[in-house]
């Protein structure tokens, strides 16, 4: 083994027990409990405006939940055909790889753009956003 090779072999082992201990005392630290009993919301908010955040929370959630979906489903669609895309690459080793990786980057945007229009259409619709939708399909 050269002395190079074992210097950084000691490293990556001083990385990883320095790793180690730090996932242990995280492991056993705790988060002093955050309830607020004397703090009624309804004390500072009309019941109004909190039905409206209830709601809001509620669409925005579900916006998540169907990115989420659509994007895991584009990434299944990429594993199941990003294969024969790279056996069909006459682009060399560097090149296919940067194809696959511009294929899959395009095809998670090209399917998170409908729903990041859609946030910002909820968002505006309950008075939160004044941002536009050509900021976000271009942003």
């Amino acid at each position: 083994m050269t002395t190079r090779r074992a210097v950084s072999a000691a490293v990556a082992a001083a990385l990883t027990a320095g790793w180690a201990v730090a996932a242990v005392l995280l492991w056993h630290s705790s988060v002093p409990a955050l309830h607020f009993q004397h703090l009624d919301p309804r004390a500072y908010f009309s019941a109004r405006e909190l039905h409206d955040a209830a709601s809001y929370s509620r669409g925005a959630r579900w916006l998540w939940v169907l990115t989420t979906i659509a994007q895991l489903a584009a990434l299944a669609v990429f594993a199941r055909f990003g294969v024969r895309w790279a056996r069909e690459s006459a682009a060399g080793r560097m090149g296919t790889g940067m194809l696959l990786g511009m294929l899959g980057f395009a095809l998670v945007w090209a399917v998170q753009l409908p729903f990041a229009v859609l946030e910002v259409w909820w968002a505006r619709h309950s008075g939160l956003s004044t941002e536009s939708y050509l900021a976000v399909t271009l942003g």
